[in-house]
């Protein structure tokens, strides 16, 4: 599989259905069965407050209701978005989805890149 071949140093979960921390709490108690698959630790779970927090600090508007998030924003936009500016520390970040047109964008100014890939094509 991809992630076979990728090997990462870090697996986060990046989904719509995480709303708050109760969604995070019923994953982490699940997320065993996701991780037994896959072959690896998923370290990480944002909510998708977290990202909404995180595109109005650093991508704006900050005065943008959490529903107006859904106009502006898709999995995709929000992501090229975030890493467009410096959002994170990390060099690669995939995105598997089955929702998703898969492309791969580098950013100089962080030099870091964004891969995103749909499950369906695997």
């Amino acid at each position: 599989t991809y992630a076979n071949k990728f090997q990462p140093d870090l697996v986060g979960l990046f989904s719509w259905a995480m709303w708050d921390q109760r969604d995070v709490e019923i994953w982490e108690r699940n997320k065993h069965w996701c991780e037994d698959a896959l072959g690896f630790n998923i370290t990480q779970s944002n909510t998708i407050l977290d990202f909404i927090s995180a595109i109005k600090m650093h991508c704006g508007p900050s005065h943008m209701d959490n529903m107006d998030f859904f106009d502006f924003y898709n999995k995709e936009t929000c992501l090229f978005n975030l890493m467009l500016n410096g959002w994170n520390e990390f060099n690669e970040v995939v995105l598997f989805d089955d929702a998703v047109k898969p492309c791969e964008v580098y950013f100089e100014r962080t030099s870091s890149s964004l891969k995103i890939i749909n499950i369906c094509d695997l």
